[in-house]
């Protein structure tokens, strides 16, 4: 068969209107029909079965069925084939029925001419494909639409909800047809109606504009789903004359998200309340997180470090530059630390820090984790370890240099005195014994600061006001200063208490900080200002002396307390000025220290811990107590270290516990601290529990500093002897049978 030719079949039992038929067909051109017939409907259905026809021409009146249950029959049997229905009625109501059955077209018989015949044909042809294609494209967007994760809605102007797509069951359990000509605003949650009532406005305000958003609807269940939707106004395209909206739901998606931001707010969390600083950089050194002390100790904020290159961040000497980069080139491979670096911050302060590194990631994705521990305190403990170490050493010498010293200095100022007060030597010669007279004597001035250095005084405190000793001390300095053109600036704290401190030994301390300064400041521009500033820190007392003076150098600001050691010409200076100051604030409980720079100024600060008299009267009942405790429990050391086996044998036994418990009970204690050999203590709570075992003593005795304690020590006769603390001062002492 040609392929070029329309393929039309013919059902009709009658010969004469089949041969019509096939005539009008030849009329209208052999090349464009070809036409196959059969004379009753069960032939033509076989037929049909077998495809290759591109048009049916279908009679109503058939031997073996009539009328349109036979288009119903063909319908069924073939329904891609268009039908043309030819029937010897001309009967409108039956002709409209056929079409909507599904004939594409109605001919009567004798009616009909050859051009009819072919238009129709061909409409039939041309129309059943548009049918096809329309209904293919039906079931490929009925089909998107079931299976879409996106619900489709139609809305008209003012949100009325026009259609909705079959996803919205599966999305928020309603039946497609249940909203239709409902608001589409009747289930947002009503924190998000202004919100999305106000987009909805401007939406509708600019015809073909789209609209995004986050809002949660109402599923059927009472629960509150969250969306992201898209609308986009179509008000004006004649085809859809509404607002499309595409919304999925995103809630999964949401409470992970949110559940990532707890993790990472917990995390952080976690991280910020490290006493370490810990810095998360990639492999060339571009930070990329900085917890909370990282940040304190360089004194950047986040946003200031994130994406920024260490060696940017730090001022590093070159040394420490060179180590640096050394050590990020090996911690991209693995493990490092630790190490030790001085590190300047952005307000010039220096910190000691102990780095340890550590990869994480692989490959192109290496991060580097860095740990650093601030060492800047135990470095300044080791420099006073070192620092006292030294002065005891230097004082041991000093003591037996100064007493050889002092008997032949004292005979020489003797004689060189006696022999001036003659009257039979000439003027050269006494001039040169005023000389040796002088010379001696500041011989002896020198020894006697070496002696002043070596003692170890304890200080006799009193309570007095830190701020009267410094006006004290300025009164003695106010004329020399005056002449040297030095101006003084006092700057007290209007609240500071008073502490108990020695008078005599702190006004020593501050005579030589304002000496230095004003020396410093005179050789330097023959003038300057002195600031004197006092202030609370903590518990702390704290005397700043600030002066415009030449500032001391980077190298010599580590050695000034060391003793003997001095910047000023030889003649005018022992070394041993700081040394002094240094050991009585110390033998205070305090600290003193310099900060400066050349060309700057220096700045001497002096730190008094703040102890009030009932402190002190504490301290010295707690430590008589402690003694005469001691005293007993030791008695002859022999008899003490015979006990000691059996003591600590029993001290966690269920009677030593139960023994704690009863004193802690009958005397109102949060605790009971025994401690069987010195340095080491058990604690029993009130409860019973041991919550100390074999700990240092101080340890303990610091963890229960606010609560009231008994602290216990064994005597010989196999009793304790208790000290009952309560607010850090002794109140009781008692004997208890532990």
């Amino acid at each position: 068969m040609d392929s070029g030719k329309t393929r039309v079949f013919l059902i009709e039992d009658n010969p004469g209107d089949a041969r019509l038929i096939r005539d009008l067909l030849t009329e209208a051109g052999n090349s464009v029909f070809d036409l196959g017939h059969a004379d009753c409907l069960s032939t033509g259905l076989k037929r049909l079965a077998e495809g290759d026809i591109d048009v049916l021409l279908l009679d109503l009146s058939l031997p073996d069925s009539q009328g349109l249950d036979s288009l119903s029959k063909v319908l069924a049997k073939a329904p891609k084939v268009p039908i043309v229905v030819m029937s010897g009625l001309e009967d409108e109501s039956v002709a409209i029925k056929a079409v909507q059955e599904g004939a594409q077209d109605y001919l009567v018989k004798g009616s009909v001419d050859a051009k009819l015949l072919a238009r129709s044909l061909r409409y039939a042809i041309e129309r059943h494909r548009l049918q096809q294609a329309l209904r293919h494209s039906e079931e490929y967007f009925r089909a998107l639409t079931e299976n879409s994760q996106d619900a489709i809605a139609i809305l008209d102007s003012n949100g009325t909800i026009r259609y909705e797509g079959p996803s919205i069951e599966r999305i928020l359990g309603y039946e497609p047809q249940d909203r239709v000509g409902k608001s589409a605003f009747e289930l947002i949650h009503p924190e998000d109606m202004s919100r999305v009532v106000n987009s909805f406005a401007e939406l509708m305000r600019k015809p073909r504009s789209t609209l995004r958003a986050e809002v949660r609807l109402q599923h059927k269940d009472g629960s509150w789903r969250t969306f992201e939707a898209v609308g986009n106004n179509l008000l004006d395209d004649p085809a859809v004359r509404g607002v499309v909206a595409n919304f999925r739901d995103i809630t999964e998606r949401k409470q992970a998200e949110e559940a990532l931001r707890e993790s990472e707010e917990k995390l952080k969390h976690y991280l910020d309340s490290s006493p370490e600083a810990i810095l998360i950089c990639d492999t060339r050194g571009n930070f990329l997180y900085g917890n909370r002390v990282a940040q304190k100790i360089m004194g950047y904020s986040s946003e200031e470090l994130v994406g920024k290159n260490w060696q940017k961040i730090f001022a590093l000497s070159e040394e420490s530059l060179s180590k640096g980069v050394r050590l990020m080139e090996l911690s991209a491979r693995k493990r490092t630390g630790p190490n030790e670096f001085e590190l300047v911050g952005k307000d010039g302060s220096h910190t000691f820090v102990e780095v340890s590194t550590y990869p994480i990631g692989q490959r192109d994705k290496v991060e580097i984790i860095s740990i650093a521990r601030d060492i800047t305190e135990r470095k300044r403990l080791e420099e006073q370890l070192r620092l006292a170490g030294r002065l005891v050493a230097v004082g041991e010498l000093a003591v037996g240099v100064a007493h050889e010293l002092n008997n032949p200095l004292a005979a020489i100022q003797g004689f060189a005195q006696l022999l001036t007060a003659s009257d039979h030597l000439d003027k050269t010669l006494k001039k040169d014994l005023e000389t040796i007279y002088r010379e001696a004597q500041r011989a002896s001035k020198i020894t006697g600061s070496l002696l002043s250095f070596a003692r170890q005084h304890k200080p006799e405190k009193h309570l007095i006001s830190i701020d009267e000793v410094i006006e004290k001390t300025l009164e003695l300095r106010v004329h020399q200063m005056q002449v040297n053109n030095i101006e003084v600036v006092v700057d007290f704290a209007a609240d500071l208490p008073k502490t108990m401190a020695d008078f005599s030994q702190m006004q020593q301390v501050f005579v030589n900080i304002i000496n230095n300064a004003e020396q410093a400041m005179v050789e330097a521009h023959g003038r300057g200002k002195l600031i004197v500033k006092t202030e609370r820190s903590g518990e702390m007392i704290q005397i700043a002396f600030t002066d415009s003076g030449p500032g001391i150098s980077e190298e010599n600001l580590n050695r000034i307390f060391d003793p003997f050691f001095t910047t000023k010409e030889v003649g005018k200076g022992t070394g041993l000025g700081l040394s002094i100051c240094y050991g009585i604030v110390q033998a205070h409980g305090g600290r003193i220290y310099a900060k400066s720079k050349l060309g700057r100024g220096a700045t001497f600060v002096v730190e008094i811990p703040i102890i009030s008299e009932g402190q002190a009267v504490a301290e010295r009942a707690t430590k008589s107590m402690l003694d005469e405790h001691n005293t007993k429990a030791n008695g002859i050391p022999e008899a003490r270290q015979a006990n000691e086996d059996g003591i600590l044998a029993s001290i966690e036994s269920v009677e030593t516990r139960s023994n704690a418990m009863r004193l802690a009970v009958m005397e109102n204690l949060s605790s009971v601290i025994l401690e069987p050999t010195p340095g080491r203590a058990w604690q029993y709570s009130r409860a019973g529990h041991l919550v100390a075992q074999n700990q240092e003593t101080s340890v303990v005795v610091a963890k229960s500093k606010g609560t009231p304690y008994a602290i216990c020590v064994p005597s010989k006769d196999g009793f304790w002897y208790c000290s009952i603390v309560d607010n850090g001062m002794p109140i009781k002492a008692t004997e208890a049978r532990l």
